[in-house]
Formats: structure tokens, sequence, C-alpha cells
């Protein structure tokens, strides 16, 4: 599984390096058993952060808002924020203390899901997160704590070869783009 050091880097190569990855989540906390682990292919990453030129927003009182804290955190740490729609998995990237953070929006199932689902796109980050499984409770679990080391999800260290394209739009102020995988 990746370590630390793999997420100490802007939030644009962090985003491009993992696409075509796998990412797996095991509820009971055993990634390496494969009955108790849903795995899906990373195929779409949203880059948020600084390096656009993008300050997080401050309260009256000078204070970041509550909104962007998990992407201040220190790299690799998970950033589970809610929606009015649902939850969406990001991890920090970059610097502690500096605004830079990766969402992963989309997937493939590969293994831990019914037969008729597999290799069919989870497309969207809230669908991905319900479709693994990852509810309001284990969502704070995770929240704050790095994805590394951790025995309840995490990235593999293995890619698959394939392309990527990237699109520039900006689905808020603090993303900088799209980036869509595919396998070669």
């Amino acid at each position: 599984m990746l370590n630390r050091g793999f997420f100490e880097r802007p939030s644009m190569e962090v985003a491009i390096d993992l696409g075509l990855r796998e990412l797996k989540f095991s509820k009971s906390g055993n990634l390496h058993v494969p009955e108790e682990t849903k795995s899906v292919l990373i195929t779409r990453t949203v880059p948020y952060g600084i390096e656009s030129g993008y300050e997080p927003k401050r309260t009256k009182a000078d204070q970041i808002k509550k909104s962007v804290l998990g992407g201040l955190q220190a790299p690799g740490c998970i950033d589970m924020y809610f929606t009015p729609y649902g939850l969406v998995l990001a991890i920090a990237t970059g610097k502690e203390g500096k605004f830079s953070e990766v969402s992963i929006n989309a997937g493939i199932p590969v293994a831990g899901f019914d037969p008729e689902d597999l290799g069919k796109l989870i497309d969207g980050p809230i669908k991905l997160t319900n479709a693994l499984g990852i509810d309001q409770e284990v969502a704070k679990m995770f929240d704050r704590r790095p994805i590394y080391d951790n025995p309840m999800i995490g990235i593999s260290d293995e890619k698959l070869p394939g392309n990527y394209g990237f699109n520039p739009k900006m689905i808020s102020k603090d993303a900088l783009g799209i980036f869509s995988f595919m396998k070669a």
C-alpha cells in the first residue's frame, strides 16, 4: 500500500499517480481477506489546492473555514467530507498547513461486488463511497487519519498501464481540473 511519501507532492502529481491503482476497503479491517474486501480501480481524480492561486476562505474572525480544513492536514490523511448528497473521499497532499488534496471521483469494481457489477463504472464520488460501503460511522473513523497504515482502507503500490485525459473544468473554485483514466 502507498506510504506518506507518495502524498508529499503537489495535488496535480498525486492526482495523476492515483489513477489506475486499486482502492481497497474492508469494514472488518481485513484488507488481505478477499471475501471481506471491496476493490475498485480508480478511474477519476480531482486535485484541489493552492497551485492555481486558490486561498481558502476565512471567517470574520480570520479563521479558515471548516469546509477546507481537511486539505490542510498532513499528507496522506483522509478528508471525508459531507455534502447534502453523501460522502466524498479526499486525501491531503503537499505540505501540512497548505491547502492541497485529491478526491477520488470514480472507479471500476474489480473485487468484492456482485458479479454483474464487476467492470461497470461507478461514476461519481458519492456513488463510489456508497458502493464501497463507507457510511457516516466509518467516515468519522477515517476522517483526519492517514490512509497509509490503515487496516480498513488502502491504495495499491501497483498501477496498471494506461492513459489519462485532463479536463481543466473548474467544478469548484479550489478544483484544479479533472483527471480521467483508461486502461491500456
